[in-house]
C-alpha cells in the first residue's frame, strides 16, 4: 500500500491561531530515549523507526517471523513500539543487516518492491501528510528533498531540471552500506504516492536508472515501474515528463501542506539543535503570523539575552536579521509557488500589508512576488 491520506486533511479553520496549534500540537520534542540500537540523527547514518517496522510487516506478510529476523539483525523490538515518534532512528547498519536477512529468507532479490507496499502515511509523520496534500508532484518531490533527513540521513535526494523533463535523483552519501534493496522500496514508494496524488493505478515515470546491478529475474522492476529500467546506472534516477510534473493533482490542498511544511521545520530545527541558527530559524517560524519577531522576543525564547544572541550569532558568521530574510525568503516562494495570493503571504510572514512584503520580497530576490507565482 502506498501512502494514503488521512481523515484529517479534510480539517478545517485557518488563520495563525489555527497554524500554531496544529505546529504545537503534532511536533515532539527530543526524547532522548536510549533505544538500541537506535541512533540520535547526530550520531550513525539511520532511519525513521517507521522504516524497519514497515520490513517487519512485509516479512510478516510472508509469513515469516519479522521482528525475529529485526532482532537478528540487531534491532531493539522497542524500536517498533515508540516507532511513532520521529526521534526514534535505527541506524543504517542495523537496516542494511534486516535487508540481507529478508532477501534471503524470502528468496527474493526484488523484495524492496513488496516493501514499498505496507508504506502508509504514519510512517514519516508530519512528511507524508505533507507530500500528499502538495498540489503538484513537482511540489511533493520538492517537499522530498527539502526534509530528506527526517526520512534518513543517508542519502542526499536532487531534482534536476532538464529540457522537457525532471529527474528525481537519489545519491548514497560516501561510505554508507545502503542496501540495494532499501533504494528499491523507497523510489517504489516515490512512484506509489505519484499515483496516489494522480489517481492513476497505471501511471509510471518515463523511464528508471539504478545503481544496482540487475536482479534474476529483473522482469518485476519493469512490471512495478511500467517504464524501460537501466541496471548498474551511474545515479538512482527516476525521470518525469514536465507536463506530469507540473499538472495539478486532484486533492491537492496548499494551504493543509504548507500548515505541515511549519511541522517539518520543527522537526529538521530537532535534528540540528546543536546549531543555534537552525534553533533561531525555527522561533522566527513560529512567531511570523504575530508580526515582524523581534530579536529580544526570539532570544527570551531560547533562554539568553538579546546581546548574547547577537554574540553568538556572529560567532557562527551570520545575524539575527540575515536569519529572518532568509527564512520569509525560503517560505514565501514555497508559498507563491503552492499559489498563494501575494496577500495571503505577506500576512503570513508578519507583513502589515502587501507593498511593503512585495518591497521586501524585490530586495531580497531582485523579483516580483508575481514573477514566482508565475515561473
Amino acid at each position: 500500500m502506498s501512502l494514503t491520506r488521512p481523515d484529517t486533511f479534510g480539517a478545517t479553520g485557518s488563520g495563525p491561531a489555527r497554524k500554531r496549534s496544529l505546529a504545537a500540537g503534532t511536533a515532539r520534542p527530543a526524547t532522548g530515549r536510549a533505544i538500541a540500537p537506535s541512533a540520535r540523527a547526530t550520531d550513525a547514518p539511520s532511519v525513521l523507526g517507521g522504516w524497519p517496522r514497515t520490513i517487519v510487516s512485509a516479512l510478516d506478510a510472508r509469513g515469516l517471523n519479522g521482528r525475529e529476523l529485526a532482532a537478528q539483525a540487531g534491532i531493539d523490538v522497542e524500536t517498533f513500539r515508540l516507532a511513532s515518534d520521529p526521534m526514534v532512528r535505527c541506524p543504517i547498519a542495523a537496516t542494511t543487516r534486516i535487508w540481507r536477512l529478508a532477501v534471503d529468507a524470502t528468496g527474493d532479490p526484488c523484495f524492496g518492491l513488496i516493501v514499498s507496499r505496507f508504506v502508509n502515511y504514519p510512517t514519516f509523520h508530519a512528511l507524508g501528510a505533507a507530500v500528499l496534500a502538495s498540489s503538484t508532484l513537482r511540489d511533493a518531490l520538492r517537499r522530498l528533498v527539502r526534509y530528506s533527513r527526517i526520512i534518513s540521513d543517508a542519502a542526499i535526494l536532487r531534482l534536476v531540471d532538464q529540457d522537457d523533463a525532471c529527474e528525481f535523483v537519489v545519491d548514497v552519501a560516501d561510505g554508507v552500506p545502503v542496501a540495494h534493496e532499501a533504494l528499491d522500496a523507497f523510489l517504489s514508494l516515490v512512484v506509489r504516492t505519484a499515483r496516489t496524488l494522480r489517481d492513476d493505478r497505471l501511471f509510471g515515470p518515463r523511464r528508471v536508472a539504478l545503481v544496482r546491478p540487475a536482479p534474476i529475474p529483473s522482469e518485476p522492476f519493469q512490471r512495478f515501474f511500467r517504464a524501460p529500467v537501466r541496471f548498474s546506472a551511474p545515479a538512482n534516477v527516476l525521470e518525469f515528463s514536465r507536463e506530469d510534473m507540473e499538472a495539478p493533482v486532484p486533492a491537492g490542498n496548499a494551504e493543509l501542506a504548507r500548515r505541515f511544511d511549519e511541522v517539518l521545520l520543527r522537526y529538521s530545527t530537532q535534528f540540528d539543535d546543536a546549531l543555534l541558527v537552525s534553533r533561531v530559524r525555527a522561533s522566527i517560524t513560529e512567531r511570523l503570523p504575530d508580526g515582524d519577531p523581534s530579536q529580544r522576543r526570539v532570544a527570551q525564547a531560547l533562554g539568553m539575552g538579546g546581546r548574547t544572541l547577537q554574540r553568538r550569532l556572529a560567532e557562527e558568521g551570520t545575524s539575527f536579521q540575515a536569519i529572518l530574510n532568509d527564512t520569509r525568503t525560503e517560505l514565501a516562494r514555497a508559498y507563491l509557488k503552492d499559489g498563494w495570493s501575494v496577500t495571503e503571504v505577506a500576512f503570513a510572514l508578519g507583513f502589515q500589508d502587501m507593498s511593503s512584503f512585495s518591497r521586501a520580497f524585490r530586495r531580497w530576490t531582485g523579483s516580483a512576488p508575481r514573477a514566482v507565482q508565475r515561473s
